[in-house]
């Protein structure tokens, strides 16, 4: 070790009389004694062996590594900034990123060529890829030359193109290693936090209107409790019609998902309705206009006019996915029914655009392409009276549909809010099923204005508001 310790001082003293040489060859020989392996990097750090002593000899090395042998060779250029890369090492159709974070990933030749960066490849404007990728990249393509300098990774392709790629842009690239690993992008790394009554009534996430005007927090947290709660309370906005409007300005990207009951939908007590929400009638817990394949997948309700007392319609609200995961313990060959079993679902009638007749059918519970929950399809108006299965299993899908709704209909699974006027619930349509209890129409006033999203929209909003608190 004595020896070692000597060995480093006697190399940093060296690399600094390199530095001064004009000729490089001292410091490729002095990469030579590196690369046959006469002392370790670790070795070298753990002595305070100066690799920034010398940035010309960082360069030298790496070329020389890189030149001499492409393929299965490592490039020591050590890094220690924020994105670190500590070294490349060339494999036979990919290049390996070791991270001074010890992390690791490796990138297909083919991939960083089509995802070149520069101008030739990239337009930056429209940050879009230029290069037709089948038409100019050879598929089994390999680097004439790769080298790490000043932590960007630099490769030189056979016709003598060069990408340069900053060390953040592949960090942000880093692929997962396993099918196991795979995340859904659209959750942003955010876990879904399931609920019952108790849970819920503590921690609903709930955000003043006021603050959406003047802080992206507010609008980022709104969101944000969409993905993981599937719920959230807007507090204290205005008591007047058309502020749905506003919300589509503030969390999305600024117009509403349009139906057969046009944009915003006004839910009253009404003469000769063609919905059951607008009558007095309680309504059992359900999801939305199922009876559409690409239907809502987030509702906002605004509470305009709500009287007080007994008998004047509160507001229930269940958490899907928390039912599903509690009914999958119980009951699995019901689960499993309702994962198969195609419900149809409809809507008839007449509304502003004229007459409509909607039909779908879909199972209880449906998966998103990475196998999460998408959608608990529960509406017992909506469902129609043919079930597109044999007669045995149509039995076992009834047996499974009562067990599941009595798990949603447990009083320790239900919030109940009772909204102020100028509230705002917002919640996620295919996960968390809404109802309200039934009100005395004579005596009650009740005026909610109502209007739906989809992802796609939000998802855009909160990238752009993320992007700018970066």
């Amino acid at each position: 070790m004595f020896a070692a310790k000597n060995l480093c001082r006697f190399l940093n003293q060296s690399i600094r009389n390199l530095s001064s040489v004009s000729n490089n060859s001292a410091s490729i020989s002095q990469a030579k004694f590196f690369n046959k392996g006469f002392i370790s990097s670790n070795i070298l750090e753990r002595y305070n062996f100066d690799c920034g002593a010398s940035s010309r000899f960082q360069h030298d090395f790496s070329t020389y590594i890189s030149n001499k042998n492409q393929k299965n060779r490592i490039i020591k250029t050590r890094n220690y900034s924020k994105q670190g890369i500590e070294n490349l090492f060339n494999k036979e159709r990919v290049l390996q990123v070791n991270w001074d974070d010890k992390n690791t990933c490796d990138y297909p030749y083919v991939f960083l060529r089509e995802n070149c960066q520069c101008s030739q490849c990239f337009h930056s404007d429209v940050k879009t890829r230029i290069i037709d990728t089948v038409d100019e990249v050879d598929i089994n393509i390999q680097p004439k030359h790769s080298e790490l300098i000043d932590n960007k990774v630099k490769i030189t392709w056979p016709d003598n193109h060069v990408s340069l790629f900053e060390s953040k842009w592949l960090k942000d690239r880093i692929f997962p290693k396993t099918n196991q690993n795979i995340l859904r992008q659209n959750t942003f790394n955010l876990s879904k936090v399931k609920w019952d009554k108790a849970m819920i009534a503590k921690q609903l996430p709930t955000v003043l209107y006021k603050e959406l005007f003047s802080d992206d927090d507010a609008k980022i947290k709104v969101i944000e409790s969409l993905i993981t709660h599937g719920i959230c309370l807007i507090k204290d906005g205005a008591k007047q019609s058309g502020l749905l409007y506003e919300m589509a300005k503030l969390i999305s990207m600024g117009y509403i998902k349009k139906t057969h009951y046009g944009d915003i939908f006004t839910v009253k007590n009404k003469a000769n309705p063609n919905n059951l929400a607008y009558t007095s009638r309680s309504l059992p817990l359900h999801s939305d206009l199922g009876f559409l394949s690409y239907s809502p997948e987030l509702q906002f309700l605004h509470c305009i006019e709500q009287s007080d007392g007994e008998n004047s319609g509160v507001n229930l609200f269940m958490d899907g996915f928390n039912a599903i995961d509690k009914f999958k313990k119980e009951n699995r060959k019901g689960y499993d029914v309702l994962t198969e079993v195609k419900f149809q679902y409809f809507d008839v009638g007449t509304d502003d655009f004229g007459e409509f007749h909607m039909a779908l059918e879909r199972p209880v519970i449906g998966f998103d392409s990475f196998g999460e929950y998408e959608h608990f399809m529960i509406n017992n108006v909506i469902r129609d009276s043919y079930i597109n299965a044999p007669t045995e299993k149509i039995l076992e899908a009834y047996e499974a549909y009562y067990a599941i709704c009595k798990i949603i209909r447990a009083e320790e699974n239900i919030l109940k809010l009772k909204l102020n006027p100028g509230d705002i619930i917002a919640f996620n349509n295919k996960r968390v099923l809404h109802g309200r209890t039934s009100y005395d129409a004579t005596k009650t006033t009740r005026w909610l204005e109502g209007c739906y999203f989809d992802w796609d929209e939000v998802h855009s909003k909160y990238r752009v508001l993320k992007a700018k608190k970066k």
